[in-house]
């Protein structure tokens, strides 16, 4: 398994045993405006946007995390009903973080066999939606940049030579 694969699995993991049922998805388009089908309130796993960064003399993983947690508003709603739908999702939002925080940064993790030796680069951003699309989703979009702090690897094998 790739890392990048256990990592979307170990959040998922996470996302989907919050008490309050919220629904995983993998987007790669704007979530927002699409399937209503979306059981809500709603996880939207985005394609991470993945990077090598020199440490020493090696290089290292980064993986920069986005996910949108949102919950259907109504179009009839007023200011406070959005607000507390926007304040629901952060909450929601952050302690699914502080969930994964736990069980795969603060101490080195693991998921189904996976190692997973991360570290938190910089602040984990969340940013309000609201009123977007047709469907009127309200949350926030979630943003946080990952090291894999594990053994780099060896590309000796993929080459001829």
């Amino acid at each position: 398994m790739q890392l990048t694969d256990a990592i979307r699995q170990a959040f998922q993991a996470v996302v989907v045993a919050h008490k309050t049922g919220v629904t995983f998805t993998l987007e790669t388009n704007k979530v927002l405006d699409q399937d209503s089908g979306i059981k809500d309130p709603a996880c939207a796993w985005i394609l991470p946007t993945t990077g090598l960064v020199q440490v020493a003399s090696i290089l290292e993983d980064s993986y920069t995390l986005n996910c949108l947690f949102i919950d259907q508003t109504g179009s009839d709603r007023n200011p406070i009903e959005r607000d507390g739908a926007h304040a629901r999702m952060e909450a929601i939002a952050k302690q699914c973080w502080r969930r994964f925080f736990d069980l795969y940064i603060a101490v080195q993790g693991s998921y189904q066999g996976q190692d997973m030796d991360l570290l938190q680069e910089g602040p984990v951003t969340f940013t309000p939606i609201y009123d977007e699309g047709t469907m009127q989703r309200t949350g926030v979009g979630m943003t946080v940049t990952i090291m894999d702090k594990g053994q780099a690897e060896c590309v000796d094998t993929y080459f001829n030579g």
